[in-house]
């Protein structure tokens, strides 16, 4: 599995990438136990008319605003 990761960080073409990263969370998935310890939730609110898609990085910028 930390061989697939490596070389999915190393891997520029996007396709290959997704790839390796599947194959790497099968094998996890498959071999280790994992715990969740932590779950993020976060809240954005906007004003009537006004739409934000929220960013999976939580950035929130003003250009992502846009008008309904």
């Amino acid at each position: 599995m930390n061989d697939l990761l490596d070389k999915a960080l190393a891997t520029i073409d996007d396709h290959n990438r997704e790839k390796q990263i599947q194959e790497a969370v099968t094998i996890a998935m498959g071999e280790l136990g994992i715990i969740p310890l932590h779950h993020q939730i976060n809240t954005w609110a906007t004003r009537k008319g006004v739409i934000y898609t929220p960013r999976i990085d939580e950035y929130t910028l003003a250009f992502q605003f846009r008008p309904q």
